[in-house]
């Protein structure tokens, strides 16, 4: 990238507030699980075994804790495009920092994903935003840092 753009970029940053936020909801259901199981591969059978899940803490089938980092990832484009929209500033996923999957998430629980800024490093190109997961008892499933790097 060019000095101008560098210089583009760090403004377009600059102007995004801190708390500027997005949220995704989603259902969790039996067919989504199933599809996550299918598509990733993975078929352990706490996810996909009801009378394994039974024999278990949980008592129950849980989602994948990696289906909810794409929840994450459902909510940071929502959040993007907003950026994109009022900045004219795109911006990727360089990772997610700090994951960590709090409690579990059962069939039929809905997941609100928020997203939100907490800093903005415009010399670097990069914003850092806060993820939390929650089911809809309001208890917390997972938290993340997202680190976004404008184009």
């Amino acid at each position: 990238m060019s000095e101008n753009d560098d210089l583009r970029i760090a403004a377009s940053i600059k102007a995004i507030p801190i708390g500027k936020s997005a949220r995704y909801r989603r259902e969790v259901t039996a067919d989504l699980i199933k599809l996550y199981a299918e598509v990733s591969g993975d078929f352990h059978r706490l996810h996909v075994d009801e009378d394994y899940a039974k024999s278990t803490p949980y008592e129950r089938r849980i989602a994948h804790g990696s289906l909810l980092v794409g929840f994450m990832s459902t909510a940071s484009t929502a959040l993007s495009e907003v950026i994109e929209e009022e900045t004219g500033c795109a911006n990727v996923s360089l990772g997610y920092d700090r994951l960590r999957f709090i409690a579990p998430v059962f069939v039929d629980d809905v997941i609100d994903t928020d997203i939100s800024v907490t800093e903005l490093l415009p010399d670097r190109g990069r914003a850092l935003c806060a993820v939390t997961c929650k089911n809809q008892a309001g208890e917390v499933v997972a938290v993340a840092q997202h680190l976004m790097r404008f184009i």
